[in-house]
């Protein structure tokens, strides 16, 4: 028997067949190596059919059974995604793979013309790439100024050939508001390049009906912004229709990603007396009418009579006339039942009861017909006889739908509206905690889809519509919601949150939020105000949303793959507890696989479990890149198309918040004054003392290709002192080692940050500035909070893009962390900052263009003096088209040293100080040497590993404040000291910002 971890087995082991090994004892992390077997040195990037040729060490410590995954396929360059609304003179990120740096990696673009040629055209338009990944998942390219605005076929080229074309700038429509429509109805598309204005080009944005056969109809469009448009239904003949959308003209059509269809409907009254603008409001009966008037006295069991009554005779509308009406108990609505008044200010239904249970409430399975549908409310006002007074109120003003308790997937209850329903009760006075049944909250409502709130006015303690979950289609529009504790809640797929406003009472210290969504959401010019408790002691207070607190499940490696389906090495057997969770909260979403590292990162398909084979279901495509042994996973609910445009949030405790699981989102375009600005996270971790982790608890919750963009944020949080824009990941996966790729290409673009140069956000940690977390300005943070992290291992954070913002009056503008890799800072600009960047040893950090404030200068570290104090070796310079200006600093010898002169402090006084540096394999993962500033030491400075010596993505950056005198007569030098320790560094420049 081998010992563990020194076993070494030469054998000839044939690509994707099984091969044996016994290793005792049984003690791999299961976290750490996901059971799989290690081959050590793990192979090059795949650029073969057949990589693994040859002999390897084979390092493990458990039987088992293991096969290689690798299938055969193209080693030519493969695109997940492009950047959307691409702008002339701009910078946009490719992902996918085989984007490996080299001489043969090329980006070409040609305007489309409805067509994607396999390959470039002569005379095609070759970009200019500003920064690659080592390991060819993605790169970022520069659009060149002057370029007309268009939509482009897009290709990659690597040394095996170029990739397939990708239409760059093509309108991308996601999901829609219904599944079925009539003539005259108005339908909304969210999706992505929708208008061509959003990067310079004029309009030409149109929307038809495709029948799958070859019959197309072309659709009006009423309103359109880039994000959303709404049309309405013309002549189409009675059928199924994919909706599609095209922004160049017609000349390339894309249809919905969700695999909605509309079935278009010649049949049915048309009838909407109400103006509700849904498709189903013609499904009511609103023929039958019947009369209730005010007796002055009890009017429960008078109504509830007519209610029934209307039921019983095929359904129909129960008028109130103007006046009050006195209700003792609870109206029970029934199915196809409307029951309104003649207007919120003249029709008034008052509580006079003891408190629980509801003012009005759905007879859920004892509807006519068993099912809880066709209910509506409108035209009329909640009040209570007792306002002040908690102890008499009910638990809840409006309850439709199913009953109580149903499961979600249980949940029948549909086609269910309230419009035009005033409610006012005191904000200042209530019980949120549940305990004796007297919260009086809006509305709690609970159905499987097709829910409208729409017009209404809600004031008091728990007014708002804190929701169970409905399934799908749920719209809330124009309502104004008032109240102390709660939520605007609804976690429907196909949300629309369109022009509410909502004012929150913070003041009151109660668990208070702003809107909250999941999946497939389109929030649009809302006003949300005083969000969170003013204690600030509770985790409350966002403007908005997105968040799935049990929507991971489990994550690990891939032991073999098809293009359909993957055999995988789970942390723990996806039966039992695991599966169970994931099937009953299947409600919440789609299962989904993300791959998060190695081959095929970034991809996200919905799958089916059995055994440990993940299938991936209809309507999701193959993979694009199949996974193999270099690839992980994570299984989720997606918070995917999340899609957040031209809010409002003032004087909240937090932010906008896409809160772990988040795929393919957008915050555009919103003001954000006095918040915490916007704030992404993704961790991975939730791991029990015994090292596997508890279902619910998010063992990896990712967050990838989030785009933040044109957003305006002034002031700071009251609860943090600090306003900007964050992504922050969390290691909680003991040992605290590197896992996978947490946040993935990540763009903030064209912002605005406008922060208070009075509050503080930097402390001492380890001999290094960092920010305080979260931090004013834009923070890219793989290390500090919320993280377990040891420092080692890079990539927690990958590909962020920081482009084109604005950053005002604050002390730093940008702050990067340990652990991160690939950022690119392109043309951002600063005033009143005292330093651009802070960084804490991110890796292959590129920057170009921007300008900050007070005056940037940067000293190459060839030019310097070289020398030995103890009269050894000196460093050597070395040719490096990665570094700045094509040479760099190797040799690293004990008592050696690398002194620039002739500084800059320019007034004199606080200045920053930031090397560029590289440091491949160093002893015991980071190197420490000292930095002296005129002749003094300063302090022994660690820096961490960045993967390679030279070349692309091994280049990082860390930052220190020094003081320099005015003018030119400082000196500045890295110096190996006999205190520090022998791992090596290569010194590429030096950067003064002074202010």
């Amino acid at each position: 028997m081998l010992a563990p971890g020194v076993a070494c087995i030469m054998a000839a082991v044939v690509l994707g067949t099984p091969a044996y090994f016994a290793f005792s004892p049984l003690n791999i992390n299961p976290h750490n190596k996901t059971r799989r077997l290690d081959i050590c040195p793990p192979p090059p990037i795949m650029k073969t059919n057949n990589p693994l040729t040859g002999s390897f060490k084979l390092i493990a410590s458990v039987a088992f059974c293991f096969t290689l995954a690798h299938v055969a396929q193209s080693a030519v360059p493969t695109i997940l995604k492009v950047s959307d609304a691409v702008a002339a003179g701009k910078p946009f990120n490719i992902n996918g793979d085989g984007l490996n740096p080299g001489s043969s990696l090329r980006v070409a673009i040609w305007p489309s013309n409805g067509t994607s040629p396999s390959t470039p055209p002569a005379g095609y338009t070759s970009l200019p790439i500003i920064q690659t990944d080592p390991q060819g998942h993605f790169l970022v390219a520069t659009l060149p100024a002057g370029t007309n605005p268009a939509v482009f076929n897009l290709w990659v080229q690597n040394a095996d050939g170029w990739s397939s074309c990708y239409k760059m700038n093509g309108a991308r429509p996601l999901f829609i508001s219904d599944y079925q429509a009539h003539a005259g109805n108005s339908i909304e598309v969210v999706g992505r390049n929708f208008d061509r204005g959003e990067w310079g080009g004029s309009t030409k944005t149109y929307v038809r009906l495709n029948n799958g056969s070859g019959g197309t109809y072309g659709q009006n469009i009423v309103s359109m912004n880039p994000y959303a448009v709404t049309f309405t239904v013309g002549s189409a003949p009675a059928g199924t229709y994919y909706v599609e959308v095209s922004c160049n003209a017609t000349t390339d059509w894309s249809r919905t990603t969700s695999g909605q269809t509309l079935t278009i409907t010649n049949t049915g009254s048309g009838l909407d007396p109400l103006g509700l603008g849904v498709p189903w409001a013609q499904d009511f009966n609103w023929n039958n009418n019947y009369a209730v008037h005010p007796s002055g006295g009890d009017d429960t069991t008078a109504i509830q009579t007519v209610l029934n009554t209307a039921e019983n005779n095929g359904g129909g509308v129960v008028n109130l006339d103007s006046g009050n009406y006195n209700i003792s108990s609870a109206l029970q609505m029934g199915a196809n039942v409307v029951l309104k008044g003649q207007g919120r200010n003249v029709t008034y239904i008052t509580y006079t009861g003891t408190g629980g249970g509801c003012m009005i409430t759905t007879k859920g399975t004892g509807c006519l017909g068993g099912t809880p549908q066709l209910q509506g409310i409108a035209n009329l006002s909640l009040q209570l006889s007792n306002p002040n007074t908690v102890s008499v109120r009910p638990d809840c003003m409006i309850a439709l739908g199913d009953n109580f308790g149903v499961g979600m997937d249980s949940r029948v209850g549909n086609r269910i509206f309230i419009s035009s329903v005033g409610m006012n009760y005191p904000v200042g006075t209530g019980d949120a905690s549940g305990a004796h049944g007297r919260r009086a909250i809006g509305l709690l409502l609970k159905a499987r889809e097709r829910v409208l709130l729409q017009n209404n006015n809600w004031v008091g303690f728990g007014a708002g519509p804190s929701n169970e979950p409905i399934k799908q289609y749920c719209t809330y529009k124009n309502n104004y919601f008032e109240y102390a504790a709660g939520y605007t809640h609804t976690l429907a797929d196909y949300s629309f949150i369109e022009n509410n406003t909502i004012v929150v009472h913070g003041e009151y210290n109660q668990d208070s939020h702003g809107i909250f969504t999941r999946d497939n959401a389109y929030v649009a010019n809302n006003s949300i105000t005083g969000a969170g408790d003013k204690s600030n002691v509770l985790s409350d207070g966002e403007i908005i949303c997105c968040e799935d607190v049990a929507g991971a499940f489990d994550c690990g490696g891939v032991i073999s793959s098809t293009p359909t389906s993957m055999v995988v090495s789970p942390l723990v057997p996806l039966s039992g507890a695991v599966l169970t969770a994931a099937t009953s909260n299947l409600s919440y979403g789609s299962l989904s696989v993300m791959i998060t590292d190695g081959a095929g990162r970034g991809q996200l398909r919905k799958v089916a479990i059995s055994g440990n084979t993940l299938s991936i279901v209809s309507p999701d495509p193959a993979f694009t890149t199949i996974p193999d042994y270099t690839s992980k996973w994570t299984l989720i609910l997606p918070l995917n198309n999340w899609t957040v445009y031209k809010n409002t949030g003032n004087n909240c405790a937090a932010g906008i918040e896409p809160y772990g699981n988040a795929y393919d989102d957008v915050i555009a375009d919103n003001t954000i004054t006095d918040c915490m600005g916007i704030y992404t996270y993704a961790i991975n971790g939730g791991l029990s003392s015994g090292g596997f982790f508890q279902a619910g608890t998010m063992p990896d919750v990712p967050s990838y290709f989030v785009r933040i963009t044109r957003n305006n944020i002034q002031g700071v949080s009251a609860r943090g002192n600090w306003a900007g824009i964050s992504i922050t990941t969390g290691r909680w996966n003991s040992p605290y080692n590197y896992f996978d790729v947490m946040a993935y290409g990540t763009e903030i673009t064209g912002n605005t940050i406008i922060g208070d140069p009075a509050k503080t956000t930097f402390t001492m940690q380890n001999g290094q500035y960092i920010a305080c977390i979260p931090a004013d300005g834009i923070l890219v943070d793989g290390y500090l909070y919320s993280s377990m992290s040891n420092g080692t291992g890079v990539g927690d954070v990958t590909n962020t893009l920081i482009a084109g913002n604005t950053i005002w009056n604050m002390p730093t503008a940008v702050t990067m962390t340990k652990c991160i890799t690939g950022q690119m800072l392109y043309s951002n600009t600063t005033s009143s900052v005292t330093r651009f960047l802070a960084d804490g040893g991110s890796v292959n950090t590129v920057q170009s263009g921007n300008t900050p404030s007070g005056s940037t200068t940067t000293y190459e570290s060839e030019n310097g003096l070289l020398g030995n104090t103890g009269g050894g070796g000196n460093m050597y310079i070395s040719s490096d088209s990665a570094a700045s200006g094509g040479r760099a600093l190797a040799g690293f010898q004990p008592g050696a040293y690398n002194k620039i002169t002739n500084v800059n402090g320019g007034a004199g006084g606080q200045c920053y100080l930031t090397i560029q540096y590289a440091n491949g394999v160093p002893v015991g993962n980071v190197s420490t040497k000292s930095i002296y500033v005129n002749g003094s030491k300063l302090q022994q400075f660690t820096f961490p590993i960045t993967g390679g010596w030279f070349g692309l993505g091994h280049y990082g950056n860390i930052t220190v404040p020094i003081t320099l005198n005015p003018g030119t007569g400082n000196t500045i030098a890295v110096q190996y000291d006999a205190t520090d320790n022998n791992g090596g560094v290569n010194l590429d420049c030096y950067t003064i910002n002074t202010p």
